[in-house]
């Protein structure tokens, strides 16, 4: 991950210290852990899939540091290696999508991956606003046992207010 995407000249150990002060977090495929922290541990995450000789997004790498502030972790992983299930991220979680490339997911509160495409007019202000809005704490009506599933028992975090009368 050593390599920006852009078409500077600088040499590859002035990229490779950019990259190292991103902040962005390196998840290993086989590192089962991980893994399960980045996909089922809850926590918000904004994660390209790069393997170690792709290159990292310029607008991810400028929207690290807020990403982080705003309480979201940028991560990669490399979408194409096995995970412990012997499965890759994109035949997990993306086999019936077309994905562009390079591919992006925002994942949170144990809900599956959300695929996201920087397109070239988005800057690391809206990328940030995306992931901050997408991870945000959501207020839903429960009405049966299915809503009450999907909206709270599968989530890290979870509050519930019962309430006798309208709610509006």
């Amino acid at each position: 991950y050593d390599h920006v995407k852009d078409n500077d000249s600088s040499s590859s150990s002035s990229k490779s210290a950019i990259h190292k002060l991103s902040g962005v977090k390196h998840i290993k495929t086989d590192e089962k852990a991980k893994v399960e922290g980045l996909f089922l541990g809850g926590d918000p995450f904004f994660v390209q899939c790069a393997a170690s000789v792709d290159q990292l997004h310029r607008t991810f790498l400028d929207a690290a540091a807020d990403l982080s502030g705003a309480g979201v972790t940028p991560a990669v992983i490399d979408c194409d290696g096995k995970l412990p299930s012997g499965k890759t991220v994109k035949e997990r979680f993306f086999k019936d999508r077309v994905l562009e490339e390079p591919v992006f997911f925002v994942v949170a509160s144990r809900q599956p991956p959300r695929p996201f495409s920087i397109k070239s007019h988005i800057t690391p202000e809206m990328l940030v606003s995306f992931a901050s809005n997408i991870t945000a704490v959501k207020v839903t009506r429960i009405s049966d046992a299915k809503d009450f599933k999907e909206s709270c028992l599968r989530r890290k975090r979870c509050a519930l207010v019962i309430y006798d009368g309208n709610y509006t």
